[in-house]
């Protein structure tokens, strides 16, 4: 098990899967669709065969707001918060690094497939 938020402190691993990238103009308002997609990705890994669910120790939502290297020294820099760039991602973090790679085709291509299901992303 993890200590002190720390993947490598374990004899798992850690990995993350980019799902969200925005260029900023009004990022803020796909954060919903990422919170759903989230969401539906805990329960496929809730419902993921015993092989795949018994390795996985955490799940977290990452989402970082990037302000751009020297854009602090403008005086608006982005005319409001919800224009910030925006990268969204989960982090997976696994009890047997022996079992990452299948860990990652499995959540990879069960997301795929609840991507083509719901077109409303």
């Amino acid at each position: 098990m993890p200590c002190n938020e720390s993947a490598d402190n374990s004899a798992g691993g850690v990995f993350q899967l980019l799902l969200l990238s925005t260029a900023g103009y009004r990022s803020a308002a796909l954060l919903p669709k990422f919170d759903l997609l989230f969401l539906q990705t805990l329960r496929l890994i809730f419902d993921a065969s015993s092989t795949v669910a018994c390795h996985v120790n955490g799940l977290f939502y990452r989402c970082e707001i990037n302000q751009g290297k020297g854009l602090e020294q403008e005086e608006n820099p982005y005319g409001d918060v919800v224009d910030l760039p925006v990268i969204g991602k989960l982090e997976v973090w696994i009890d047997d690094h022996n079992q990452q790679k299948m860990l990652q085709e499995s959540l990879i291509n069960d997301i795929d497939k609840l991507l083509a299901d719901k077109k409303s992303y």
